[in-house]
């Protein structure tokens, strides 16, 4: 292993980290820590879920670079033993609790503290890379936003305007947003034909939009 790798694979022998993951891997059933067959290790998993967030891999690649390389499965501590397979790491990943992450990272910043790699008092990020709850901007998502916002403006904005001119036509207050969002839905249903019948309507749905 290089030296990164070898300071990570360090850092992860924790006992602590083990057992907040041990701890919520247990509960996925009554007697999941006294009865039934043997599991995949709880070390195991850990590192090979660590490895998937380091490199930023998917399940499938992380299980085949660990298959293909006797470095990883010698980090992951599966050496010569079968892996588990995609279903496996993906299930035992959903049964980390949202309460145990925070306590890992709490952890992992009181470890890198001890070691003066940081001061654990700011975070950094790359906002491109930073998930976030937001859909795809799609052309016809985008217009339907900007109807949302509009919408919402001048809804905000009606008493004022009313209050300084009589002569308003109030069909500009209409709540459009609804109309707008199923148009956009029929274009997302349109985008799916490649004849020229669909191309046109897509079209004559779009004009409709803006």
């Amino acid at each position: 292993m290089d030296e990164r790798m070898t300071l990570i694979d360090h850092l992860l022998c924790d006992d602590k980290l083990v057992e907040l993951i041990a701890e919520d891997f247990s509960r996925r059933y009554p007697l999941s820590s006294k009865t039934g067959r043997k599991s995949t290790p709880v070390e195991v998993i850990f590192r090979m879920l660590a490895l998937k967030h380091l490199r930023c891999l998917s399940y499938e690649k992380t299980i085949r670079n660990v298959k293909e390389s006797l470095t990883l499965r010698q980090f992951c501590r599966i050496y010569f033993n079968p892996l588990p397979n995609k279903s496996t790491l993906i299930r035992w990943a959903n049964t980390l609790s949202e309460q145990t992450l925070k306590k890992m990272n709490q952890r992992l910043t009181q470890i890198a503290t001890q070691l003066e790699i940081t001061k654990g008092r700011k975070i950094r990020t790359d906002g491109t890379v930073v998930a976030t709850n937001i859909h795809f901007p799609s052309d016809n998502s985008l217009l339907c936003d900007g109807v949302k916002v509009i919408t919402r403006i001048l809804s905000q904005a009606k008493s004022i305007i009313l209050e300084n001119s009589k002569l308003v036509n109030l069909g500009i207050f209409r709540n459009r947003y609804r109309t707008a969002r199923r148009i956009s839905r029929q274009i997302d249903s349109l985008s799916k034909t490649r004849n020229e019948s669909g191309k046109q309507k897509r079209t004559q749905a779009y004009v409709k939009l803006i």
